[in-house]
């Protein structure tokens, strides 16, 4: 009986998930069963369609489910992409994007331009590296000068 359940529960099971049985024919007349058993068996009977129904039911609201989370993450990612270039052409639009000091880096020292044309000039081969050594030390140990000149009293 129960191996005949479990086999009827199988065969529900694939047909509503599109599937063909393929068990074992079952013999149109069932043999002589105790009383009461028919009952029984009808009772098996509903139940596996009832849980074949259940099954279905529980696939299509998951699909729902998957479909709302998708619609979701596609207006999020819409949404995003609208912001992201909405900020584009704003920065496009700014006056200060167009000037070339925005884009500079600041401008050098005078003793990183000092320090800059020694060693250009030991590079080329025009000083010694004894020359080099005591020009940079020279301008090493200057004393940095304020960006701007401070403001008289």
């Amino acid at each position: 009986m129960k191996k005949r359940f479990l086999l009827l529960l199988a065969c529900c099971a694939g047909l509503s998930a599109g599937l063909s049985c393929t068990t074992r024919k079952v013999p149109s007349s069932p043999p002589a069963s105790p009383p009461g058993q028919a009952a029984a068996d009808a009772e098996a009977s509903n139940d596996a369609v009832a849980a074949a129904n259940l099954r279905r039911e529980q696939d299509e609201s998951l699909a729902a489910a998957e479909a709302k989370a998708k619609k979701i993450q596609d207006a999020a990612t819409a949404k995003a992409l609208k912001k992201a270039q909405a900020e584009a052409a704003r920065q496009a639009k700014s006056p200060q994007s167009a000037t070339p000091a925005a884009t500079a880096t600041k401008a050098l020292s005078a003793k990183e331009q000092k320090l800059n044309d020694l060693n250009s000039r030991y590079i080329n081969g025009q000083i010694t590296p004894e020359e080099y050594h005591t020009e940079r030390a020279k301008i090493v140990a200057e004393p940095d000068a304020p960006d701007a000149p401070a403001p008289a009293k």
